[in-house]
């Protein structure tokens, strides 16, 4: 049976130079919720996170997604993969974009934030992404602008992209979740990343405040246990001292007798009580 290779796998002879391609176009980002979800979603996972298997991985956001010579790029909001890493020794502009013949594989999620209706993230991109093998496509609509609710999550099926559960993407040990809260001094409802045991990934201000707590509970107990070993300490030395007065009494007691004993002899008195 013929084996047929993904697009995106070229023959050396047709590989392109990726320097000729403009990999950025200076448009500004969409606006400032949308520019702090990005670090959200990028952040925590360089700080916090690692994978299960140890396999290198990145994260990006805004980055140009070249997946054909010639083509345009998509340019996902954000994108995450496992084992993508661009070889150390490709030349520089290899490493400006994400060129899935160089790195051999598409990114494993990509994630599309809706800010207006124009970017047609549940049609013409969900179109496009399943078209050049993204396993999972997420689109986080937080002001609900497409009418089909604030969190989608899809799978990759032979039959196209299909409804999933959020909380875990297949073997990568990651999901999603939607979190209310405070972030960069804007309140709001944002997307985050968990773990496989679904506990969110913190991002490095959280991180460092978890393990300021952890400090202070570590230290409370060293200190309980620094007062319980003192009080321990104390209470042996007092069943000593106890222990050492109860013999001396008992030393003098039979010191008394034995000279009791000593005196009633010299008498010529037996001690026993015969005579």
């Amino acid at each position: 049976m013929k084996t047929i290779s993904p697009p995106y796998l070229l023959d050396p002879a047709d590989v392109p130079d990726t320097s000729l391609l403009v990999t950025h176009d200076g448009k500004p980002v969409d606006n400032l919720f949308v520019e702090k979800q990005y670090r959200l979603l990028t952040e925590p996972l360089w700080t916090s996170w690692k994978p299960s298997d140890g396999k290198p991985y990145r994260v990006l956001a805004n980055v140009g997604l070249f997946f054909k010579y010639r083509s345009p790029p998509l340019v996902p909001d954000v994108m995450f993969a496992v084992d993508a890493d661009t070889p150390a020794d490709s030349p520089a502009s290899d490493h400006r974009s994400y060129f899935v013949w160089v790195t051999g594989k598409p990114p494993d999620v990509v994630i599309e934030i809706v800010s207006e209706k124009r970017g047609r993230e549940d049609t013409d991109k969900m179109k496009a992404y399943q078209q050049i093998g993204v396993p999972f496509y997420v689109v986080f609509d937080p002001d609900e602008i497409l009418d089909g609710g604030v969190l989608r999550v899809f799978g990759r099926q032979v039959t196209g992209y299909r409804p999933m559960n959020p909380k875990a993407f297949g073997e990568l040990g990651l999901g999603l979740t939607l979190w209310d809260g405070v972030h960069e001094r804007m309140e709001g409802t944002w997307l985050r990343w968990i773990d496989e045991a679904g506990k969110l990934i913190p991002n490095a201000k959280e991180r460092a405040a978890l393990e300021m707590r952890r400090a202070k509970t570590e230290r409370k107990r060293a200190l309980a246990q620094k007062k319980k070993a003192t009080e321990e300490k104390k209470r042996a030395e007092e069943e000593k001292k106890r222990a050492d007065a109860e013999k001396a009494l008992g030393d003098a007691a039979r010191a008394r007798v034995e000279h009791l004993e000593k005196k009633l002899r010299a008498a010529g008195l037996s001690t026993n009580g015969v005579s």
